[in-house]
């Protein structure tokens, strides 16, 4: 499993893009600490979101927004908390890196 933080300086929501399309960098521009992996399953999934929580992978958050790509293309926003077991609750779609980053900027702060 390979995982890659991008970030400016300072505290910033996250944004844990799986297995999307989507620039980590326009992501960072945007003011959000973008994290990227393409893991294989859900154990993958859980154990990003608890090294996030413990902070071992720079930035530190109880929270996350996920962005995975949904059965019918577009991509699929979720809420999901980093140290707690539980699934993804669904927030919303975008059509594109675009889209996804005014979404973003509307719904997180």
């Amino acid at each position: 499993m390979s995982v890659a933080v991008t970030s400016a300086a300072g505290k910033r929501p996250v944004v844990v893009l799986r297995g999307v399309d989507v620039p980590a960098e326009q992501v960072a521009r945007a003011g959000f600490a973008a994290l990227t992996f393409d893991p294989p399953g859900a154990d993958e999934l859980r154990a990003v979101l608890d090294a996030l929580a413990r902070g071992t992978l720079g930035p530190a958050a109880a929270a996350c927004t996920l962005v995975e790509r949904a059965p019918d293309g577009a991509l699929a926003i979720s809420r999901i908390a980093a140290g707690a077991p539980g699934p993804p609750v669904p927030e919303g779609t975008a059509r594109d890196a675009r889209d996804l980053i005014q979404w973003l900027a509307k719904h997180i702060t």
